[in-house]
């Protein structure tokens, strides 16, 4: 995990911690 240089606050690795299924499941139950 790394931090946010704005917030501080830690943050998430998208590119490791979402995959482009992850993506798509989510905006198809929208």
């Amino acid at each position: 995990m790394t931090r946010s240089a704005r917030t501080g606050l830690p943050v998430v690795d998208l590119g490791t911690a979402v995959t482009p299924d992850d993506v798509h499941s989510l905006e198809d139950e929208r």
